[in-house]
C-alpha cells in the first residue's frame, strides 16, 4: 500500500470519528432539553387554594383560553404538581354549658292573722294614774305605746286620753310573745262578760303594748343590772392569767360573752326577742352550759381542798409539808377564783330567761339554790381546813440540812394566804345566787291579774305607761 492510501484512509477515520462525536453530543442536548426533573414538594408547605363562593363562580362569565398563532409559539407546557389532600381541621370544642341555677324564690310569710277584739279599754280617773308606778319608756316605745292607742281612740286632738287594760295572770307575756291560741282563747274569755260599746284593743296592738309594758318592767327589775354584771365579769375574765383561763377550755369566756351578747339583743330589740322561740332556746342551752361548766369547775376544787386535807393529816409538818401545802392552797384559790365567775355567770343566765318571762324547768333540784348551797359548803370547809392548817404551821419543824431562811419565807407566806380566805367574792357570787333563785318569772301563771294603766297622747306625742298593779311583784 502506498502512502497516499495509508494518509487518506486516516484522514477518512478521522473526520468518521469526529461526525460520531458531534452527532452524539447533539442527541444529549436534545434529551436535556425534552426530559425536565421533577420537583419535590412539601406537602405542609403548599397552601390550599382559597375557596371561592359557588354563587360568584356561578355568576362570573366562563373565560375563554386564547388560540395560540402557531404550534411553534406553544409554551412548554408546566409540570404535573400532585395538589395536596386539605388538611382535615380538628372539631371545634364547644365552651361546657354552664350550669344550670334553679333560683326558688321564698315566699312571703303570711301576715299574721288579727283578732279583732282582744282586750277592753277600762276607764281610769286620774287619782289612780297618780298612785300607779311609773314606766320609763324610751322613744322608740313611747311611739309604739301610741300608735297602738291611736285606732282605738280616734278623734282626741285636744287632749290625752286616759284607758287601762286588765291581765289575767299569765296573759301578759303570752300575748307579747303573739301566741296566737292563747289571744283567742282571751279575746274569747273577754267578749263573754264585756258590754257591746266598750272599746277594744285587737291583737296587733294588744301585742305591741303589752311587750312594750314587759319591757320597761324587766329592763327596770334585771336588764339594766345584768348590763352591769356584765361588765364587771367581762373585766374579770380579761384579768386572768392565761394559764388559770385556759384551765375552762375557753368555755368560761365564750360564756360570758354569749351572755353579754343576749343581754345586750334583750335590753335593745326586748319587743322583738321576747316572741323569738329560737332567741329564748339559745337562752335556755346557755344556762345548760353554764350548769355545766359549774359542775366541773366544783369538781376541780373539791379535788385541791381533798389533797390540801391529805397534806395536813400527815404526821410530820416540816419544810416539804409547808412548800407543799403553800402550792396546794394557792392552787385552791386559783380554782375558787374561777368557781366565783362562774356561779355569777349561772346566775346572769338564768335572771335573763326570768326577764325573757320564762322560768326554771320544773322538776328535779334548782341549780341556783344548789350552787348557793355548794358555795356555802365550800367556804366552811376553808375555814375548818385553814384553822387545821394553821395549827400544823405552828408547829412545823424544819430540817437542819435546809436553809432556814427559805424555810422561814415559805411558813410567812403560807400564814399570809391561810389568813386571806375568798369569803368577800364568794359572799357576791351567793348573793346573786340568791336573788335569782328567790325571783319569779315576769308574768307569772298563778297570781292576782295585773292592771296597766295607758295615757293616749294627742296628736304626734309619745304614749306613757303605768302599773297600777304589775304582774310580778319583785
Amino acid at each position: 500500500m502506498s502512502t497516499g492510501s495509508i494518509v487518506a484512509l486516516v484522514v477518512i477515520l478521522v473526520v468518521a470519528g469526529l461526525a460520531w462525536l458531534f452527532l452524539k453530543g447533539r442527541k444529549g442536548t436534545q434529551d436535556a432539553t425534552v426530559t425536565r426533573p421533577s420537583v419535590a414538594f412539601d406537602s405542609d408547605a403548599v397552601e390550599p387554594a382559597p375557596a371561592v363562593d359557588a354563587a360568584a363562580a356561578a355568576a362570573a362569565p366562563e373565560a375563554v383560553p386564547p388560540r395560540p398563532a402557531s404550534p411553534q409559539a406553544m409554551p412548554p407546557s408546566p409540570p404535573m404538581v400532585a395538589t395536596p389532600p386539605p388538611r382535615k381541621s380538628a372539631p371545634p370544642v364547644e365552651p361546657p354549658a354552664p350550669e344550670s341555677i334553679t333560683i326558688i324564690m321564698a315566699r312571703p310569710r303570711p301576715p299574721a292573722p288579727v283578732v279583732e277584739r282582744v282586750l277592753i279599754l277600762e276607764d281610769v280617773d286620774a287619782a289612780e294614774w297618780d298612785a300607779a308606778q311609773p314606766l320609763a319608756l324610751s322613744a322608740v316605745q313611747g311611739a309604739a305605746v301610741a300608735s297602738a292607742m291611736a285606732a282605738t281612740t280616734p278623734g282626741h286632738s285636744g287632749e290625752s286620753v286616759l284607758h287601762a287594760v286588765r291581765f289575767e295572770a299569765g296573759s301578759a307575756i303570752r300575748i307579747a310573745r303573739g301566741e296566737l291560741e292563747a289571744i283567742r282563747v282571751i279575746a274569747a274569755a273577754c267578749a263573754s262578760s264585756a258590754a257591746r260599746k266598750e272599746r277594744w284593743l285587737d291583737s296587733a296592738a294588744a301585742t305591741a303594748l303589752a311587750s312594750t309594758a314587759l319591757a320597761a318592767l324587766a329592763g327596770e327589775r334585771w336588764l339594766d343590772a345584768l348590763g352591769d354584771e356584765m361588765r364587771d365579769l367581762k373585766a374579770s375574765v380579761a384579768a386572768l392569767p392565761p394559764k388559770l383561763a385556759a384551765q375552762s377550755d375557753g368555755r368560761l369566756k365564750t360564756l360570758v360573752q354569749d351572755l353579754s351578747r343576749f343581754a345586750r339583743e334583750a335590753r335593745d330589740n326586748y319587743m322583738s326577742v321576747v316572741g323569738k322561740f329560737a332567741f329564748r332556746e339559745r337562752v335556755g342551752e346557755g344556762c345548760e352550759r353554764a350548769s355545766g361548766l359549774w359542775h366541773d369547775l366544783v369538781a376541780s376544787t373539791d379535788a385541791a381542798r381533798q389533797q390540801l386535807e391529805g397534806v395536813a393529816m400527815t404526821p410530820r409538818f416540816g419544810e416539804a409539808q409547808i412548800d407543799r401545802c403553800l402550792s396546794l392552797w394557792r392552787e385552791l384559790q386559783s380554782q375558787e377564783r374561777l368557781l366565783e365567775i362562774a356561779a355569777r355567770l349561772l346566775a346572769g343566765m338564768h335572771t335573763l330567761r326570768l326577764a325573757l318571762g320564762d322560768a326554771a324547768p320544773a322538776g328535779g333540784v334548782d341549780p341556783l339554790l344548789s350552787a348557793s348551797a355548794a358555795l356555802r359548803a365550800g367556804l366552811a370547809h376553808d375555814h375548818d381546813l385553814a384553822a387545821r392548817l394553821v395549827e400544823r404551821e405552828k408547829n412545823a419543824e424544819g430540817d437542819p440540812y435546809v436553809g432556814k431562811a427559805e424555810f422561814a419565807a415559805n411558813r410567812a407566806a403560807l400564814r399570809k394566804l391561810l389568813d386571806k380566805l375568798a369569803a368577800e367574792a364568794m359572799a357576791l357570787a351567793m348573793q346573786r345566787l340568791d336573788a335569782a333563785a328567790a325571783t319569779g318569772p315576769l308574768d307569772a301563771g298563778a297570781g292576782a291579774p295585773s292592771r296597766l294603766l295607758v295615757l293616749s297622747p294627742p296628736g304626734e306625742g309619745l304614749g306613757s305607761l303605768r302599773w297600777s298593779s304589775a304582774p310580778q311583784t319583785s
